[in-house]
């Protein structure tokens, strides 16, 4: 950024959305805080471009902002507009816009992974790590896994939460690579700590289950707890389950109810039986009991 946007609301938003760019797929299920802080970053971003149209950083990292499936956000065709006027520069924010649409199929385009190949590549090859990370699920899907992992591995390296994560998941399934619960630790842990919703997830599952290291119902606790509170349903049901059963974490049936609701809320099957049947067992054993059982209320 230049000395004119330093220290300013621009730089602050500017920041703001590179941080969320660094952690959140398109698709994203934004809580109310966050949400509201990327729409007030982006028509930051908005206004400064009415008075500086040529500004390449803003207009760049803007571009990929207006990808988020988000109302008050979202805005394909800008985002395509912003884009375009850079590509021809090298920008690779704005080469990975346009590689993303085209992937996609955003604003009502066109799938085209011919193009969206050439455009994510060009940012790509210039060692970007979001379109190494794209460009990785473009060739898993044409067979190349080897090259897939060497793009994925060149991100991850870089420190970027999402291909850690992919490259977490890939060794605990053994997908493309020989399963590796330590490795799968090692990429998931920095990507948790910088907030990444599913690898927060991955990393409560292996200390859960013991896979990489001893068990650890605490850290699983922890990890768990981090991603139910940015509402991923899966988080939510092993949370509740982990309040419910005890064990190194303390029983705490109301908690349990709470968190296996809202995982029951967002249609998790499983959280929709468990809450059943500890319902059932309230009305067994609740009058005998003098209250609730193992449901809680």
């Amino acid at each position: 950024m230049s000395a004119e946007t330093s220290n300013s609301p621009v730089q602050d938003a500017f920041n703001n959305i590179g941080a969320i760019l660094d952690i959140r797929p398109l698709d994203h299920k934004f809580q109310d805080e966050e949400a509201d802080k990327l729409c007030e970053s982006v028509t930051v971003l908005n206004q400064f471009l009415e008075h500086k149209p040529d500004h390449e950083l803003v207009t760049g990292i803007l571009s990929r902002a207006l990808l988020y499936n988000l109302e008050g956000v979202n805005d394909v065709r800008r985002a395509k507009m912003l884009a375009e006027k850079l590509a021809d520069k090298g920008n690779l924010n704005a080469l990975h816009t346009l590689g993303m649409i085209c992937l996609l199929g955003l604003g009502g385009a066109k799938k085209d992974i011919r193009a969206a190949t050439n455009w994510l590549n060009s940012a790509a090859k210039k060692s970007f790590p979001p379109s190494l990370t794209a460009m990785s699920y473009i060739l898993a899907e044409s067979g190349a896994h080897s090259d897939a992992f060497d793009y994925l591995k060149q991100a991850a390296d870089q420190g970027y939460a999402p291909a850690q994560t992919e490259l977490a998941y890939r060794h605990i399934i053994g997908q493309g690579v020989t399963k590796n619960y330590s490795t799968a630790l090692h990429y998931c842990l920095p990507a948790a700590e910088k907030g990444h919703i599913l690898a927060q997830y991955l990393a409560g599952y292996l200390n859960e289950e013991g896979y990489g290291k001893p068990r650890n119902y605490r850290q699983a606790l922890k990890w768990y707890t981090a991603a139910a509170e940015q509402g991923l349903a899966e988080a939510q049901y092993r949370l509740g389950n982990l309040y419910r059963s005890g064990g190194e974490v303390k029983v705490n049936l109301e908690a349990a109810r709470t968190w296996l609701q809202a995982a029951a809320n967002q249609g998790h099957e499983e959280a929709v039986k468990t809450l059943a049947e500890m319902n059932e067992i309230d009305q067994i054993f609740g009058p005998v009991l003098g209250g609730p059982s193992a449901g809680g209320r």
